[in-house]
């Protein structure tokens, strides 16, 4: 939906174009000004992405529909061409709330990651020894001189997790990511195994944390507790972005206590930290499919970890096959294990067309097959009548579309 492929937007895709414009035009009938970036994240609801929306911005400018973007008490506004208005006080109620909300927001964010994640270590417990809430691993980490949001021991290796639980589409320039890769641990022992997850990331943003031998997971829709709503309700209706979020119970312990961020943040600094250990939170209120493309996360960080074990060309060159493989079988259910052999082939010589000379094409899916059987055997690959599937996973990547528009 953002790509330029020349030509001005209302050529390039009209109906994108169209839902723009109309959005623009309803709210600028209505109000003086209106906030850019919250119009941005209602239209990805709509599946538009920031760049077309920018891209239609400036055309509408250009076209004078709209005036010169405006910067009102430190926030960017679009506004008609006539000049000598100013903001309502509604929208200035209305802009406070929204943000307010999203200080709220970011702690609830990291404890249902962590909530999620704490669910998904219970399935491979020799392979994850511990999962922990927002805490100093510095002695642990080397080159990273902040706290991850939550941290898993990964068998001798670190992954330290990044969560954004806001309403910006993450892109390769914002500091989430390059606080989750470019911060991230040297090769040294342990070796750091970043995970992000957020809402949405880019592409070019999934290929900054792929380099940083990470993993982007995301979940569509920003996270809110129910019980802030009626707090916020009449502000995000005003807005047209209530529907942009997903809204869930506070997470339970297995005594019963509910928390919500706020809690959250304060049994993090306090003695009642033990209450919300690994062995007594709950993710029974957490969506199903939030805990699938976490744990689909998981299965790829895990994945990518076999790589620096190989001893040889042949275990390269199989590694290789299995990681376009494994992000097949995730999309697809039920595929044979020849159909996903041939794929993670083709996928391999594609990538690395000088890499295959030297190496039989049967002695790479020999060892190929020895991983699969490796994933087999601890349960993140299933099968079942010659077919096979991931264990209750999703692929943690996520796009917008104009039928669909924000998922989940």
């Amino acid at each position: 939906m953002g790509e330029d492929n020349g030509g001005p937007p209302s050529e390039r895709n009209p109906r994108a174009f169209e839902i723009v414009k109309r959005a623009v035009n309803d709210h600028l009938d209505k109000e003086y000004a209106w906030p850019r970036t919250i119009l941005e994240f209602e239209l990805r609801g709509a599946g538009v992405y920031p760049d077309f929306v920018g891209q239609s911005l400036l055309e509408l400018h250009e076209a004078g529909i709209i005036g010169e973007q405006t910067e009102i008490e430190g926030r960017k506004y679009l506004t008609r061409n006539q000049g000598g208005g100013e903001i309502s006080q509604i929208m200035r109620n209305c802009v406070d709330g929204y943000y307010d909300l999203l200080d709220e927001v970011g702690k609830f964010g990291e404890l249902v990651a962590y909530a999620a994640l704490c669910d998904v270590s219970s399935d491979y417990d020799n392979l994850i020894y511990h999962v922990l809430p927002e805490s100093d691993q510095t002695h642990r980490l080397q080159g990273i001189s902040y706290e991850p949001d939550v941290f898993i021991e990964f068998g001798d290796k670190c992954t330290p997790v990044e969560v954004y639980n806001g309403t910006e589409y993450i892109t390769k320039d914002k500091k989430k990511v390059q606080k989750q890769t470019l911060r991230a641990a040297s090769r040294e022992n342990p070796h750091s195994r970043p995970l992000l997850v957020a809402p949405l990331v880019s592409e070019e943003a999934e290929e900054v944390v792929l380099n940083g031998d990470g993993v982007a997971t995301q979940f569509g829709k920003p996270l809110v507790c129910r019980n802030k709503l009626s707090q916020y309700e009449r502000y995000l209706e005003y807005l047209n972005v209530k529907s942009n979020f997903r809204y869930i119970p506070p997470i339970k312990t297995k005594d019963g206590t509910e928390i919500d961020g706020e809690e959250y943040d304060r049994i993090l600094g306090s003695a009642e930290y033990r209450g919300i250990t690994e062995e007594k939170i709950k993710s029974d209120r957490i969506p199903d499919e939030y805990i699938e493309r976490i744990r689909g996360g998981i299965q790829l960080v895990y994945v990518s970890s076999i790589y620096p074990e190989a001893s040889n060309k042949i275990e390269e060159y199989a590694c290789l096959v299995l990681q376009p493989l494994f992000h097949h079988l995730l999309r697809n259910d039920g595929v044979s294990e020849p159909e996903l052999l041939d794929f993670g082939w083709d996928d391999f010589t594609e990538r690395y067309p000088k890499a295959k000379g030297g190496v039989s094409k049967e002695a790479v899916f020999e060892m190929t097959q020895n991983y699969i059987e490796h994933l087999l055997d601890i349960g993140m690959i299933v099968e079942e009548g010659g077919s096979m599937s991931t264990y209750e996973s999703k692929h943690p990547h996520l796009s917008l579309s104009l039928d669909e528009g924000l998922p989940i």
